[in-house]
């Protein structure tokens, strides 16, 4: 860390409009850390949210405060008594004589200011803290790092061409707030080792998907010539004369998603087509999985319709059901994730 502070005065004071009112420091703390990524190749973040960048004010104390004045207070003067700090602030003036704040000639002889400069008390105990905007330089190593991502200023995150060991240095800089022009910095160096990831496991698992279509069973006769018969169409439910106002073959869903209501997929003259049981169901099995070292934690199984659903532990011969509210093809996915968080995808094609 780097202390400046800031003053007008030799010894640290803050002087406004001629009057002694504090002494402030200007304090840069570039904390950082470098922590290579375990995720992804040769990636290393740097963080340095808890640097720090503020300007400390200690406020002069009260004047009724009695204090002394040091031997310093004039040249060839013994130690000054005071009751006020403006008793021993002073300049050499041009007889050579410091003169006191009030712009009284004390008759001490001097050379320069600093033969007049006497011991002021500051009030250590309730300093001001003022948050500076400090600017954050990242060097990552002669540029073998390239920026990659982070807020390019507490945080960075950088990539590297090749494993090793580099070093990487945070510059932080300030506007001196009482000299203009000037600027307070301080910086800080560590070293990092990014690391080449090894490449994952495989995840391997094989599955049976039973796709069964919904279909209009349990067919019966509904009224006419033979009621609560079994029947395939609605002549078997009609004697000689009667028509489907008389009775009718009716059944109910099989399946799908209309699993145990009423229907008749028999058209009829005033009947549009279409199927009255609409949807499949669908079961996958799982038939054999291969880790490639630890175990599978999770099967995620991605059904193509925004539907999905979890299994957690899976094993052989375990299974899991889903309905589709319509024919069509879908596309699906499985996705394995072992307990190393290690991922593979197994895409499903649903018919």
């Amino acid at each position: 860390m780097k202390k400046r502070y800031l003053s007008m005065l030799a010894a640290g004071l803050f002087v406004a409009a001629g009057v002694l009112s504090a002494q402030a420091d200007v304090i840069l703390m570039p904390n950082f850390n470098g922590t290579a990524d375990d995720t992804i190749d040769l990636i290393v973040n740097f963080d340095a949210t808890q640097a720090s960048c503020y300007q400390k004010t200690y406020p002069v104390t009260d004047d009724g405060i009695d204090i002394s004045c040091d031997a310093g207070f004039c040249a060839n003067a013994a130690t000054a008594s005071c009751n006020t700090y403006r008793d021993c602030l002073a300049t050499c003036g041009g007889n050579s004589t410091c003169i006191d704040a009030n712009g009284s000639d004390t008759g001490f002889s001097c050379v320069a200011d600093g033969d007049c400069w006497g011991v002021i008390e500051f009030d250590k105990d309730n300093p001001i803290i003022t948050q500076l905007g400090c600017d954050y330089n990242w060097d990552t190593s002669a540029g073998t790092g390239v920026q990659v991502g982070g807020s390019g200023t507490d945080t960075i995150v950088v990539q590297y061409g090749a494993p090793g060991t580099y070093e990487a240095i945070l510059t932080m800089s300030v506007a001196d707030p009482e000299n203009p022009g000037e600027t307070v910095t301080a910086s800080r160096t560590t070293q990092v080792s990014p690391v080449d990831l090894p490449d994952p496991p495989v995840l391997g698992a094989t599955f049976t998907l039973n796709y069964t279509a919904a279909t209009c069973g349990n067919m019966t006769c509904f009224g006419g010539l033979n009621p609560g018969s079994a029947c395939s169409a609605h002549a078997d439910c009609l004697g000689n004369g009667e028509d489907i106002a008389d009775g009718r073959c009716y059944g109910e869903c099989v399946g799908g998603t209309k699993d145990g209501i009423g229907c008749d997929d028999i058209l009829a003259a005033d009947e549009l087509p279409g199927p009255e049981c609409p949807g499949a169901d669908v079961t996958l099995t799982i038939d054999s999985m291969d880790s490639s070292g630890g175990g599978i934690a999770r099967a995620y199984v991605n059904w193509g319709d925004r539907s999905r659903k979890i299994l957690n532990y899976p094993a052989v011969n375990d299974a899991t059901a889903h309905t589709y509210n319509r024919d069509r093809h879908y596309n699906g996915r499985v996705t394995l994730i072992d307990y190393d968080r290690n991922k593979t995808i197994i895409p499903l094609s649903i018919n």
